[in-house]
């Protein structure tokens, strides 16, 4: 009995021992890892293995342990071997439910990313397609003079090479993407730099003057008279001073400086006038998606038209929405 006895304690300070030695593995892991901000939330539990080690070994040493207490040791030591264990995995499927959780976001935000890159680029494609098909369309008017038709060719090549840089920028980007683009170094001219930066911005103020220049001969052409406002902001200023009756319907951009479309169109409708402040609102996006278009009537809007602007489509929701107004 007295050897069963020893070799059940011996079994137990091994075991012990091998806990101390998994739960020191078990915490520089964590700490590697930054599992646990405080080191002593790890050391100690390590402190009280120490001290279950050096009972265990005293009372083999110099104890006089019956059948019961080296059963008592022994179990102990499978408990605690247990429980580490089982910590472990626990520990284990924490840290992959973070990873789970940091790849969703990464992959949601990647998918973010990429929406606003989508409607962004459909935007900035159908700015220049709307001056190119409009323009078209303009041509085809049989009172059309030469001087007329020079003006209209000159514009539709400068927003044809415009949306020819887009489609360089959007092949550069895919490239980009790949790992296939390739990193050239070479001497920058400041001037250089910021007079294309002024050249950029300059075209885009052309580009916002060609869509109003369409847009206004458009309306022209159905006997129609409209004032311009060059953003948003100038657009509910014109309203709120406007008489009742002076605007039967409002044309909004959505993509303006200052103030955007979905600002301007719930800064109307929030007018005290109601004369006023429930005058019909049509949007004109090149964002033509669905929730585009969802974000249009939560702003208070009556309609859209996407860009490139179709006349006939034009003609039919100023109809709707002004027989419906």
């Amino acid at each position: 009995m007295t050897s069963l006895i020893q070799i059940m304690i011996g079994l137990g300070i091994l075991l012990m021992i091998i806990n101390v030695i998994f739960y020191v593995r078990f915490e520089r892991l964590t700490k590697e890892r930054g599992g646990f901000e405080s080191g002593r939330v790890l050391y100690f539990p390590i402190l009280l293995l120490v001290l279950f080690l050096a009972g265990y070994i005293a009372v083999w040493l110099f104890g006089d342990p019956d059948l019961i207490i080296a059963g008592i040791l022994l179990g102990g030591s499978i408990f605690v071997l247990a429980m580490l264990g089982l910590m472990q995995r626990i520990t284990q499927k924490v840290r992959q439910n973070e990873e789970l959780k940091a790849a969703l976001t990464a992959a949601e935000q990647a998918s973010e990313a990429k929406s606003v890159f989508l409607s962004n680029m459909s935007h900035d494609i159908r700015t220049p397609l709307n001056a190119i098909i409009g323009y078209t369309e303009l041509a085809k008017r049989d009172d059309l003079t030469l001087d007329e038709a020079k003006e209209s060719l000159s514009k539709i090549n400068h927003s044809g090479r415009q949306l020819l840089l887009l489609v360089n920028d959007v092949l550069e980007m895919r490239r980009i993407e790949s790992g296939r683009s390739e990193l050239n170094l070479m001497s920058l001219s400041l001037p250089r730099m910021m007079e294309d930066m002024h050249d950029l911005f300059a075209m885009q103020m052309e580009d916002m003057e060609i869509n109003q220049e369409i847009m206004l001969q458009f309306l022209q052409v159905m006997g129609i008279s409209a004032v311009v406002a060059d953003n948003g902001e100038i657009a509910v200023k014109m309203v709120a001073e406007a008489s009742a009756g002076q605007f039967d319907v409002i044309l909004m951009d959505i993509q303006m400086p200052v103030m955007d479309g979905y600002e301007a169109a719930r800064a109307i409708r929030s007018l005290p006038d109601p004369a006023l402040s429930q005058i019909p609102i049509i949007a004109v996006s090149a964002n033509v998606f669905e929730e585009d278009r969802r974000k249009a009537v939560e702003a208070g809007m009556d309609g859209s038209v996407g860009k490139p602007v179709d006349p006939r489509e034009l003609g039919r929701v100023l109809t709707k929405v002004l027989i419906s107004a």
